[in-house]
């Protein structure tokens, strides 16, 4: 565990004693299914508690690499006390990671192949959940609201991309920036974070479909950093569905 000025790092490596961490290779081309899905801890437009209906949206793209928002894990009041990232991960045969300023609802990463590592970016009352991969490394993160939130999730995700700049992978970034469309929770500029990060950072979620179950709030995205580059959009696609007030992406 380690920190700097306004951000705290807590880092976990996920390889056991005896595994190699497989080499990365720059050349070699993967085609995988990124995925950002602010589940709503798992409660759907009709007021309903469903994990397993969450799991089958997320199982519908069949995934690589998903950063899910607003999950819960021994949230009691609301979700049973059910810790849902290990059962979202078990519903959909992947790895789970959590994390949290502190409290039971942050972001989660579920992945395919183990991770090499993964640490959590503490950001205000806010997180970014990182985790290193074999061929790329992925970042989630879930933006507060308001100016300054943005302002703060701008410069932790710009760290983050010149930490793994000098490593070469490619660093992709997923989740719901609450910035961009008609939402009235956003406060101040509309769009003020895409627009800075649309300045060093490729979107491949097309900044236009809403995301967002009802109104035109194009809030959730999928970035990677140009400067370490690789990372090319084949298709993108927003899929409607009750199980969450937020469309996945």
């Amino acid at each position: 565990t380690f920190g700097y000025p306004g951000r705290w790092l807590l880092y976990e490596t996920l390889l056991t004693d005896n595994e190699e961490p497989p080499v990365y290779d720059r050349y070699k081309l993967d085609t995988i299914n990124v995925v950002s899905y602010n589940i709503c801890h798992c409660e759907g437009t009709d007021g309903k508690l469903n994990l397993q209906r969450t799991a089958e949206v997320i199982n519908s793209f069949n995934p690589t690499i998903v950063a899910l928002q607003e999950v819960d894990k021994h949230y009691s009041s609301r979700s049973n006390n059910e810790d849902q990232v290990k059962l979202l991960a078990e519903a959909t045969g992947m790895y789970g990671k959590f994390g949290t300023a502190g409290s039971n609802c942050g972001n989660a990463i579920l992945t395919k192949e183990k991770p090499l590592s993964s640490y959590t970016v503490i950001i205000g009352d806010r997180n970014m959940v990182v985790v290193e991969l074999s061929n790329c490394v992925f970042a989630g993160i879930h933006v507060g609201l308001g100016i300054n939130p943005r302002l703060k999730a701008l410069a932790a995700i710009r760290s983050e991309a010149k930490k793994w700049e000098a490593a070469g992978k490619p660093f992709i970034v997923a989740g719901d920036l609450n910035d961009e469309g008609l939402d009235w929770e956003v406060e101040g500029v509309p769009g003020l974070l895409c627009d800075s990060l649309v300045k060093d950072f490729t979107f491949h979620s097309d900044r236009t479909t809403p995301t967002y179950y009802t109104g035109n709030f194009v809030i959730d995205h999928i970035i990677s950093y140009d400067k370490i580059g690789g990372v090319k959009t084949l298709s993108y696609e927003v899929k409607q569905s009750d199980a969450s007030d937020h469309y996945p992406i």
